[in-house]
């Protein structure tokens, strides 16, 4: 695969490739300008982070019921997970999201990085002590980094229809609902999917796609 720019930024967060991001942190703010908390991203150096790899399984098991593709996890799955799929794909990128006092509270990340566009991640808040507020100034924060950073026109998020709240952030951050999409459920000895698939006669699910744009987003913050 030829790297493009947006490609090559990647891996220099993740630490794979010499360059202006490597060692990045995103902080967000009160209005106060206090410092709320930070984002900070998956590295090669993540998979030797104990705290991280046992936060990251924790959640996973707290929010099983939110993924696509659903399992037991453990923390060398987690490891090998973050290895394989995260390090290694240069259009995707993790984030763990930390509070002021530097505990980690959930993660957040992109996937599909092209050019023009990517889709939103892996929103897990798994420390319940963490209010909405700062959830969404969190999120906008990121938001406007991520749209600043790499271009983007359009940034898109596939959710469940049943998980409200995650739906109701994004709405709130000015994402809309472009589709539903049927999804079916296929169960592979200890794993679960749920599948697209638009002739689904009884579908399991159903998956709502949103999506914001910049030139829309511009318009809001005017």
């Amino acid at each position: 695969m030829t790297l493009n720019s947006n490609n090559d930024m990647v891996r220099e967060i993740k630490g794979l490739k010499k360059g202006a991001l490597n060692n990045f942190k995103l902080t967000f703010s009160g209005s106060s300008g206090n410092i709320l908390g930070w984002f900070s991203p998956i590295t090669v150096n993540s998979l030797s982070d104990d705290t991280v790899i046992q936060k990251i399984t924790e959640w996973r098991s707290i929010h099983r019921a939110s993924f696509f593709t659903q399992f037991e996890p453990t923390e060398d799955k987690t490891r090998n997970w973050l290895k394989e799929n995260v390090l290694l794909d240069d259009t995707r990128i993790l984030f763990i999201i930390y509070n002021a006092e530097g505990t980690p509270i959930g993660n957040y990340g992109l996937r599909d990085i092209h050019d023009t566009q990517a889709e939103l991640d892996n929103l897990l808040i798994g420390d319940s002590t963490s209010t909405g507020p700062l959830v969404l100034i969190a999120i906008k924060t990121f938001l406007n980094w991520i749209f600043s950073q790499f271009g983007f026109k359009v940034i898109t998020a596939s959710i469940f229809k049943q998980n409200l709240t995650t739906i109701l952030i994004h709405k709130r951050l000015g994402f809309k609902v472009t589709r539903e999409i049927p999804v079916k459920k296929v169960v592979r000895g200890d794993v679960i999917q749920f599948i697209r698939d638009k002739n689904a006669d009884s579908p399991n699910a159903y998956i709502v796609e949103m999506a914001i744009c910049q030139s829309e987003r511009e318009l809001q913050q005017k």
